[in-house]
């Protein structure tokens, strides 16, 4: 292409500019934002289901993993501090996971998974 010509046929940049790229459009990715408050509401119920509401099927197996050990903690003795903290781990993941969804739909424009 020529200076002289005016624009690119295929990409509309105009002579001499470098097309832009990076900075999707905010209105492509606002429908597929996944609340972050949602998922630890999510999971602070049913723990793990969260990581699921954020997209990643491996939630289901974090929550059968907590009924389990729950169950068997259930057996020892102080085992409630255990599946407290197993609780809260899990509450805390799926915040991160829809944190992480977020942020990388917002900087590439779809989503991650």
């Amino acid at each position: 292409m020529k200076p002289d010509e005016g624009a690119c046929e295929i990409c509309g940049t105009k002579a001499g500019h470098t097309p832009q790229t990076g900075n999707p459009n905010p209105s492509n990715y606002k429908m597929n934002i996944k609340s972050e408050v949602l998922a630890i509401l999510i999971s602070v119920l049913l723990p793990g289901l969260g990581i699921l509401y954020a997209g990643q099927a491996k939630g289901v197996i974090y929550f059968f993993g907590f009924v389990i050990f729950s169950v068997i903690m259930f057996f020892l003795p102080l085992g409630f501090i255990f599946v407290f903290l197993g609780w809260l781990f899990l509450i805390y993941k799926s915040y991160e996971t829809a944190r992480n969804y977020n942020r990388y739909l917002m900087t590439n424009g779809h989503p991650p998974w």
